[in-house]
């Protein structure tokens, strides 16, 4: 399996949810193959390194903005594409 950026081998998708004051953001990609993958939030807060199972949930509390995010295999660094965010 393989990212490569800007093609159609690696997607990801993502959807803000509001539950009262906390925001989140699911994110799920394909193909996932149950390696390691860098799940990354550019112009915020770093990165994550969950398992390559397809999902994740990046919890931002009460924080709102724009986000932008993309999830990178290790130790390959293929990159799926970018995804943008509001949450409000």
């Amino acid at each position: 399996m393989a990212f490569r950026h800007g093609s159609a081998a690696g997607r990801l998708d993502a959807k803000a949810q509001t539950q009262g004051t906390n925001h989140l953001v699911k994110l799920k990609w394909s193909p996932a193959d149950g390696g390691t993958i860098n799940v990354l939030r550019k112009w915020g807060c770093g990165s994550d390194n969950p398992p390559d199972d397809g999902q994740t949930q990046d919890k931002l509390g009460s924080t709102t903005g724009t986000f932008t995010y993309q999830v990178c295999e290790t130790p390959s660094g293929d990159c799926s594409n970018e995804v943008v965010v509001v949450v409000h």
